[in-house]
């Protein structure tokens, strides 16, 4: 079920709307996006479209890596011990 908050700032388009939680990485990796904050809070017009079309949002998932990397002073190699897969640029 997903979690709906009362209005907040979209984090995907800035608007303030009801916002839902998304899970950057999921599947396998779902709990372990919540346990380190992989996750973005969004208006359900942006949820529907990461779910739309996922390669349009790649970005995200970059972007959330670096914070969750930076915020836990992780190294690649550590990321890849959590989370399987890179995905980094270059």
């Amino acid at each position: 079920m997903k979690k709906i908050s009362h209005f907040e700032r979209c984090e995907l388009c800035g608007e303030y709307a009801p916002c839902e939680i998304h899970h950057v990485f999921s599947g396998t990796a779902r709990q372990i996006s919540d346990k380190y904050g992989a996750v973005v809070r969004c208006c359900r017009a942006c949820h529907a479209k990461i779910h739309h079309r996922p390669s349009e949002y790649y970005w995200l998932k970059s972007e959330t890596q670096k914070k969750v990397m930076e915020a836990q002073k992780w190294s690649l190699d550590d990321w890849m011990d959590h989370f399987y897969k890179n995905y980094l640029e270059g």
